[in-house]
């Protein structure tokens, strides 16, 4: 009886150990089983073909069910490693184009898709910064206004406009370009009148400053191009007649001068009251025509068309600021209407950006501004020669309620004594 059940157990653990060095299955508990029944008197002698043939389809099932979770713990394992082969490859394929700008300051590298031309934008469009700027590049064919409105005030000694070789990828000129860029009075809308057939990068500096920055903009061509535009194609049916006599209706109308704004530069509130009187023969406004079709264009003082006044009166409001109040007339000779508007603001109610001294040695001016009000105190006392990237007029400088001393490059300071400096540009 113990020579028989001995001999089972055998036959078991040999078929047990072939299926352990194919499969790698841990069957220590069937074993512990046929050991456990190999110690058992009792059992009849009649049943043992029986048990080994129950057994032995276990083993074929334990078998069968062994292969078959091998076989899909290799299919998941296979699987997964396509799909991190495949998550790779889309890692690989979306890596964006990258483009150098450069730039008179720097050279800046950005994704080719952070570089295309300004469009229509209804939706505020949220600007990413490279290198401490944020760069807007703008393409016209033809004469155009671009409004470009921010969602928050910028600093406009902040902005600046460089024509722009987009096959060298650079600029075209180290100076910026003059006289084409206005802001509002609020410094969030910035109005771009633009010549046909040119390429612009506007330059913000100092992004850490404007987080988040973003902009819609509006697009406006010329007059001419305009009335040339075709209107809405209609399709050829019965009241083809109706919409023929509405095109010409509507091409006869004329575009007609509405209103004027006047807009005043947002840097008059950083000059002390004491410089008042220096400040008459500076730009510190501009005005804004506004047409009947909504269209708006910057009044360039070489259009004949119309005649302009504006004139200021001054009230204290305080020892230390003045309400200047700004008045423009704009008379239209060609049909005798005359248009008005009225600005105000208050001198010397913020203070002027602050520099190092030594920096005004080499003083970099940016944008189309022809006049800048800073204010710096020295670290030692000398005479300090000021070199600016452009032609200096004249520089008036004092301390804070000390008398104003006029020159045009030689400063001589003290040590530890905070002076205002307005310098005008030739």
């Amino acid at each position: 009886m113990k020579k028989k059940s001995l001999l089972r157990m055998g036959a078991v653990l040999l078929s047990y150990g072939f299926m352990i060095n194919a499969m790698n299955v841990n069957t220590g508990m069937v074993v512990m089983a046929e050991e456990f029944s190999a110690d058992e008197d009792t059992e009849p002698e009649d049943t043992t073909d029986q048990d080994i043939a129950g057994l032995t389809d276990g083993e074929e099932n334990t078998e069968d069910t062994a292969y078959g979770n091998a076989e899909n713990q290799n299919v998941e394992e296979t699987q997964d490693f396509q799909d991190i082969i495949d998550a790779e490859g889309n890692t690989e394929n979306t890596i964006e184009e990258q483009t150098e700008i450069v730039l008179p300051q720097k050279s800046v590298v950005m994704p080719f898709s952070d570089f295309l031309p300004v469009q229509e934008q209804e939706n505020i469009f949220l600007l990413n910064s490279y290198s401490d700027l944020y760069l807007l590049h703008i393409k016209n064919d033809s004469e155009v206004t671009y409004t470009i409105s921010f969602n928050q005030a910028l600093r406009e000694s902040d902005v600046v406009l460089y024509l722009f070789d987009l096959e060298k990828n650079s600029v075209v000129d180290q100076e910026p370009v003059q006289d084409i860029m206005d802001f509002n009075e609020n410094d969030t809308e910035l109005c771009l009148n633009l010549k046909p057939s040119s390429d612009y990068v506007l330059t913000i500096f100092n992004a850490e400053n404007y987080e988040k920055l973003g902009y819609t903009s509006r697009i406006v061509t010329g007059q001419n191009q305009k009335n040339e535009t075709p209107a809405e194609e209609e399709t050829v049916d019965s009241d083809s007649e109706y919409s023929t006599d509405s095109q010409d209706q509507r091409e006869s109308e004329e575009v007609i001068l509405t209103s004027v704004k006047l807009e005043l530069d947002q840097d008059l509130e950083t000059v002390p009251a004491g410089f008042a009187k220096y400040l008459n023969t500076l730009k510190v406004y501009s005005v804004t025509l506004i047409y009947s079709d909504g269209s708006e264009k910057i009044l360039d003082k070489s259009n004949g068309q119309y005649d302009l006044d504006v004139k200021y009166e001054d009230e204290k409001e305080s020892e230390k600021t003045i309400r200047r109040i700004y008045h423009a007339t704009l008379n239209e000779p060609a049909t005798g209407k005359i248009f008005e508007d009225i600005k105000s603001v208050v001198l010397g109610s913020k203070d002027p950006a602050e520099i190092k001294t030594e920096e005004m040695t080499t003083l970099r001016v940016s944008g189309k501004k022809k006049w800048i009000m800073v204010r710096s105190t020295p670290g030692i006392t000398g005479r300090y020669a000021l070199n600016s990237s452009k032609m200096v007029e004249s520089i008036y400088y004092a301390p804070d309620d000390g008398e104003i001393v006029c020159t045009e490059d030689i400063l001589n300071l003290h040590q530890g004594i905070p002076y205002n400096f307005l310098i005008k540009l030739d």
